[in-house]
This record gives C-alpha cells, structure tokens and sequence, in this order.
C-alpha cells in the first residue's frame, strides 16, 4: 500500500518534530591554558641580501631554470621580458627573449593578471631548446 503525503501534510510534519526536539545550548568559549607563546621569539638569522648586485627589475613574476642547469637563472618581467642571469659569481644580466609587443600590460601594472605570467621549459630543452611562455596578448 503506497502512503503519499502531501506538501502541506509535510510541512506540518516537519514543524511538529522540530517543536519536539530539544535546542542546543549556545557554545561556551573555553580558554586554552596550555599553549604559552614566548614574549620574545627566538631569531634564527634570517637576513635578506642582494645577491644580483643592484641589478633592477620591473614587475618581476617568476623564476625558471632549465632542468639540470645550475649556472642560468630566467627571471620574467610582467611586461614581456625575459631575463637571463648567467655568472652568479659576477652575475650579468642579458635579455633572452623580449616579447612586449605582444604582451597586455604595461610597467607599472602590479593588479591585474595580464602580462608574462609564466615560463616552463621542455624536459629535454638541454637537446631541442623548447620552452613555452604563458602570456596575455592584444587580441
């Protein structure tokens, strides 16, 4: 035998056993007694230096180095530059690739998510010298 309830039958259901179940106290804030923070936090040495010699950069977004090299650091300029650190020793700055013709941006756009965003190198570049930029363009 089918037992079909209608809308309003349910409803009433629904509001009869919500008036029989018991509420809920509010919750009660218990202190935590046996977490104690230093009133001084100990140092660990941690200091930042300029490791390219006061070598400037505009909007710097990322760093890539190509697998298994150690001596050539990529650094991608939001506007469409790509950096090349070589000599880390004396370090030089190069331009590897510059693509700001094609790139959305402009030098002093920090906000938004336009520009050279991205850089990955093939896993055999060392061979066949693939990378593969990510960028927003004109269009």
């Amino acid at each position: 035998m089918k037992f079909i309830l209608s809308s309003r039958a349910f409803a009433w259901l629904v509001l009869a056993a919500g008036l029989t179940s018991t509420v809920a106290a509010p919750l009660q804030r218990v202190p935590n007694t046996s977490l104690v923070m230093p009133t001084n936090p100990p140092s660990y040495g941690f200091m930042g230096s300029n490791v390219f010699g006061g070598m400037i950069f505009t909007n710097p977004v990322t760093m890539a180095t190509p697998p298994g090299e150690t001596n050539r650091l990529f650094i991608l300029e939001k506007r469409g530059r790509i950096v090349v650190i070589t000599n880390f020793a004396s370090p030089s700055r190069t331009i590897f690739m510059d693509i700001t013709g094609r790139v959305t941006g402009s030098e002093t756009s920090v906000g938004s998510e336009e520009g050279l965003l991205g850089l990955a190198f093939h896993p055999g570049y060392a061979t066949n010298g693939y990378f593969f930029v990510w960028y927003t363009g004109n269009d």
